[in-house]
């Protein structure tokens, strides 16, 4: 069987679990043969589908610790500002070169541009 036939036959898997394990394997693999490409050092071959049963359990264990502690989302909704109230954006800009500067505001209602 070759990889792609390999492939073919973990990723459709109604398991999502094999096809996890699957794609960490094959990452385990991957970065196996670059340590090898590049003198590294070497996890055992016999050692990656232990460690991507490890991995995935790490990964799904983190998410699951992520979940079960994550604040409740609290709803915010825009208002206008009070009256008499302005919020105000701005940008500047300095041409060192040309020894000048510039400056743009935004208001309600109103924009102004210096230079």
């Amino acid at each position: 069987m070759n990889y792609r036939e390999l492939l073919a036959r973990f990723l459709p898997s109604q398991d999502d679990y094999k096809a996890e394990i699957f794609a960490i394997a094959g990452w385990l693999v991957w970065n196996r043969r670059n340590a090898i490409h590049f003198n590294r050092a070497v996890r055992p071959v016999d050692s990656i589908c232990r460690e991507a049963g490890s991995f995935l359990q790490e990964f799904l264990q983190a998410r699951e610790n992520e979940q079960s502690s994550s604040r409740p989302q609290v709803t915010q909704k825009w208002r206008p500002p009070a009256p008499n109230i302005y919020k105000i954006n701005f940008d500047a800009v300095v041409f060192r070169a040309s020894n000048l500067a510039g400056l743009g505001v935004i208001a309600p209602n109103l924009t102004y541009s210096f230079v």
